[in-house]
């Protein structure tokens, strides 16, 4: 997973134990336009999900000049915890194969103004 994402965060405790990861890779949309994409964030905790993105976030944009950043998820309360962090909801997304379906909530965050 590390090998083809552009951003790799790890969170360990002092005593050495893993407590959660985040990855993000940066993709070429329509125009040209960048978007950072988070593709896996695995963490119990909120605030560490919260420094996650703030850092992915901080990167992106000064970094990769990224116009949104972008995430897909099924959990409401992850979708609560977006909304708090300035994200809306553009949408859902189905990934998957016929029968198994998943259905996604594609939230975004505007970054184009931040570094034009």
């Amino acid at each position: 997973m590390a090998v083809h994402s552009n951003y790799f965060l790890v969170a360990v405790s002092p005593g050495h134990r893993f407590k959660g990861y985040s990855t993000a890779c940066i993709r070429q949309g329509i125009n040209n336009q960048k978007r950072c994409e988070i593709t896996g964030t695995i963490c119990p905790y909120g605030d560490l999900m919260e420094t996650f993105i703030q850092t992915i976030e901080e990167n992106a944009d000064k970094i990769d000049k990224v116009n949104h950043l972008e995430i897909w998820t099924t959990s409401e309360h992850c979708v609560k915890l977006l909304e708090q962090l300035g994200f809306t909801c553009e949408g859902k997304r189905l990934e998957g194969e016929i029968g198994s379906m998943t259905s996604y909530k594609v939230l975004k965050k505007d970054l184009s103004g931040k570094h034009n």
